[in-house]
């Protein structure tokens, strides 16, 4: 509560400097770091999504220790060398997974403190950012994206018939609609038109915050036809349900879609499973669309995706698709 009253302070000082910028009266550029992180974790708690929200919120947890640790209390005491100390000093410090960081983790955090400070300019709370020219670490360039083939969907399915029934229906209507899991799990039973034989997600329920159509085929739609059913015979809106009858989430799916994963790759049926998730179904999809000749602008549609460049990476997956050199037209 004394937080928010902070903030809640700060905000009215910052209208009162705002005032002064108009009528140009001297300013006072300086704020305490605290001050700005609580003004900035205010903002982002608005427009971030609950998982991004607490990674952004993590890195701030870093950055406090290591301003605390190098007694910088205010935005005026940051060095243009304080990127690299911090770069230093992080890889030292252990995870919350009591592992050290990796060079993912690090750039993350860097990248936080970026946003944060081009905020704070925006928002006329500082002149300058002292990070805009900090330097990452290099990251290799990631390959083609892991998708499931036809058979590793049928062992899937197959074990999780013996071992996660409530897992299954999710698993089958993610791999053959392309949707996110969190799109999923937010279904309801208003989403599903079975006369066109379309999921119609609303804004509010996709990433990109725009309606999405996706269309589906009679095995879906058994699925479906089964879980609208059900949901209207227990009373409730949403669709796809716990074994405790709750709402599915994310992670409960991406814990029991891993179970099974590690099974099958003891018994030799999947290879590289941690390279696999449950954001690879709808990986798997969209490259199983491409491979069946879909044009990549309906796939755009179907899926949500703006930028070509992302659909892009899936054009060329496996050397059935490239094709033989008898099918060349010339």
């Amino acid at each position: 509560m004394g937080r928010l009253r902070n903030a809640e302070l700060y905000e009215a000082q910052l209208k009162i400097k705002h005032e002064k910028r108009i009528l140009e009266l001297p300013v006072q550029e300086e704020i305490s770091i605290n001050e700005l992180f609580l003004l900035y974790e205010k903002h982002i708690k608005k427009y971030l999504r609950p998982r991004t929200l607490e990674r952004d919120k993590g890195s701030l947890r870093f950055w406090r220790r290591f301003f605390s640790n190098k007694s910088i209390a205010y935005n005026t005491e940051i060095r243009t060398t304080t990127w690299s100390e911090f770069r230093d000093w992080r890889k030292k410090r252990l995870t919350c997974r009591n592992k050290y960081p990796s060079n993912r983790t690090i750039n993350l955090d860097l990248q936080t403190i970026n946003k944060c400070f081009k905020w704070a300019i925006e928002q006329n709370i500082v002149t300058s950012n002292p990070f805009a020219k900090a330097k990452q670490y290099k990251e290799k360039k990631p390959g083609l994206p892991r998708y499931l083939t036809t058979e590793e969907i049928k062992e899937v399915e197959k074990l999780a018939v013996k071992i996660s029934p409530f897992f299954l229906p999710c698993f089958s209507a993610l791999v053959r609609t392309g949707m996110r899991s969190g799109e999923l799990c937010s279904l309801e039973i208003n989403n599903i038109d079975f006369d066109r034989k379309q999921i119609i997600l609303d804004p509010e329920q996709t990433k990109a915050a725009t309606m999405r159509r996706i269309p589906f085929k009679d095995n879906v739609a058994e699925i479906l036809q089964h879980k609208v059913e059900q949901a209207k015979k227990d009373g409730r809106q949403f669709l796809f349900e716990t074994t405790k009858k709750a709402r599915q989430t994310t992670g409960n799916l991406n814990h029991r879609f891993r179970t099974i994963l590690r099974i099958l790759e003891k018994e030799g049926k999947i290879e590289n499973g941690k390279e696999i998730h449950i954001h690879s179904l709808r990986r798997t999809y969209i490259s199983h669309l491409i491979m069946a000749g879909v044009e990549p602008i309906r796939v755009m549609a179907i899926v949500g995706h703006k930028d070509w460049s992302t659909v892009r990476r899936y054009l060329v997956l496996s050397p059935d698709y490239v094709g033989e050199a008898q099918q060349l037209p010339y």
